[in-house]
This record gives C-alpha cells, structure tokens and sequence, in this order.
C-alpha cells in the first residue's frame, strides 16, 4: 500500500484505534513509535503529552518521521461539555504542536476529526461538496475544537507547505473498547444487554456505524494514497445507515437478551446529531477503499469480545467492592 518502508509516529497510539494502527503499521514493515500519556516508556512506545511541545520535540528530533497519524485527543461529546478547556487544550494546543513538527521534518499529517463536525446537516452529508467556505455548525464542544483544527491543518497547507489530509471517522466500535458514559452507544448498549439492564434508545435516531478494524483499514489507506497537498477531507465509514431501533434490536438478539429490555425515548435537544450519514465516495474512488463488515457482524465480534474480555473484569470488580 505505502510506496516504501516508512517511520511513522502515531499520537494516541494507546487508544481504541491507535492500538490496532500500531499494529498494523508494523505488521506491514513500518517503523512505527506510539506516543501517548497513558503508557509506560519503552524503545517505541513513549510517555508523551502532546501540548507539551518539549515532550514531543525529542522524538520528532531523533526519530525523523515521514508520517504522522495525529489522534491524540480527549474523545466525546460529552467529555467536551464536562471538561470543555481541557478538550480545547489538547485539541488545539496538542494540534499546533504536531503541524509545527510536522513542517519543520516535512512530515505528512493525518489529522483523525470526526463526522461530528457536520452538526445538523440532517441528510446524507458529502464531503466532496463540502468546501471550508461552507458554514457547518457543529453542536458540541468536541466537535467545534476538531473543526477548528481542521481549519488550522489547511491553514499551514495554503500558507506554509504543510502537507496534510483529514479523516472524519463515522461512528466507529468494536472489540477494545471498554463501556464507560462517554463511550459509544454501541459499546454501552451491548454491555447493558449482556448484565440484563436497560437500553435506552433514542426514537427517530440512525447511524452509520463503521467496525474498528474496517476504519483502521481505512485510516491507513490515507496514509499511504491520501492527497495531501490540499488538506484533502476523507469520510471514513460503512454506507450503511441503520435506525438505532434496528441497532439496539440486533444487539439484544446477539446478546440472547429480551427485546423488551428496549426504551425508547426522545432524543436530547442539545449537543446531539441525530442523522449521522455521510457520504464515502472519495474513499472509495481515491482509496480504493469500503468498509466490509455489516453491523449484524460487527456486532456479533464486539458481543463475544465483551463476554470475554469485559464481563469477567466487572465482575471481579464486583466481587472485590466492599459490602455496604
């Protein structure tokens, strides 16, 4: 896929996603190092915030990368209106730090956004009608700091060689990703069918929901054939939009629940998209790329793995709390 062995810093390379980058950036031949706060130092996994410009500097220096796939973030709507001047630090302060790099090395950039920063457009969204004159209104914090990061990332393309393309991940799930409130729908609703409690859906919602490791697939094709002479945008997702009353009843059938676990509900006035569909069209003719597994499938993997990955641990944890 990459024309040459390549060195690759990933920011967030300990997250959900960016431990299966890792992984198959260095499966394929890569020289890869992960930076991200939450790790322990070795050779190629360090230690690193990137709002701090010295901690990152170093390994910029001494690693000389030739791509950077920047997903280091605070990740989530709500994470964003709870700890809004954090999201923004990390965002925008962690962002400026990677493009100043990046310009200084002649690094190509992969800015991971999120399809968040459509707001509600209320259709299926187009990427490649979508120009940065166009006024989008995202409806959350988290989205606003990604979008202003986008702006930034084309900014240093027009005016100062950046070399840089953008990813819009589309509601992406799977296998590593522990439910917690600020997780995704998915990941939670899964876990609730599996301990028997409620699934509280919203009424009227839907989703493209894209399986972790088709959108790794798909994040790596932008390295290695993205255009980056022109902040080019890349919608990264499955064509396939499916109510969320389809997706909660899929998930309760998997899970070997009762369909009557379901609430519906109206959904929240504020901070929320409830149309989340776009467009993959650039994916697919520049890339070469579509995503492959069908919800019904992804979520089968995703039920199995929290059986065996996630129900054990809370139960443990259960058994250690202390009785009250």
């Amino acid at each position: 896929m990459f024309a040459r062995e390549e060195r690759i810093i990933v920011t967030g390379g300990r997250g959900t996603i960016g431990r299966r980058v890792v992984e198959k950036l260095r499966a394929a031949g890569h020289q890869v190092v992960s930076l991200d706060r939450s790790t322990g130092e070795t050779i190629d996994e360090l230690a690193s915030d990137v709002t701090r410009f010295e901690e990152v500097f170093s390994t910029f220096a001494e690693f000389k990368p030739t791509c950077v796939l920047h997903m280091a973030s605070e990740v989530g709507r709500m994470v964003g209106e709870k700890r809004p001047a954090r999201m923004l630090e990390v965002s925008i302060a962690g962002t400026m730090n990677v493009i100043q790099l990046c310009l200084a090395h002649q690094s190509r950039l992969v800015y991971l956004s999120t399809s968040e920063v459509y707001g509600n457009l209320g259709t299926k969204v187009m990427e490649e009608s979508i120009e940065e004159t166009q006024e989008l209104v995202p409806t959350n914090v988290y989205a606003w700091s990604k979008l202003f990061c986008e702006r930034l990332c084309g900014h240093y393309v027009r005016n100062y060689g950046l070399k840089a393309a953008i990813v819009r991940p589309f509601m992406v799930y799977g296998p590593g990703e522990f439910p917690n409130p600020y997780r995704s729908a998915m990941s939670n609703f899964i876990y609730r069918a599996l301990t028997g409690q409620k699934l509280t859906v919203h009424r009227g919602t839907s989703r493209a929901w894209t399986f972790v490791d088709d959108f790794v697939d798909g994040l790596v094709a932008v390295a290695a054939k993205g255009r980056f002479d022109r902040c080019e945008v890349y919608n990264i997702g499955r064509d396939e939009s499916k109510p969320m009353e389809e997706v909660a009843a899929e998930i309760v059938k998997a899970s070997g629940a009762s369909i009557d676990l379901i609430e519906l509900v109206d959904p929240p006035a504020k901070f929320n998209s409830p149309i989340k569909y776009g467009s993959f069209k650039r994916a697919k003719e520049i890339l070469g790329f579509e995503a492959g597994t069908s919800v019904k499938d992804g979520i089968a993997a995703t039920v199995a793995w929290q059986r065996a990955a996630v129900l054990p641990v809370t139960r443990a944890r259960a058994m250690d709390a202390p009785a009250t």
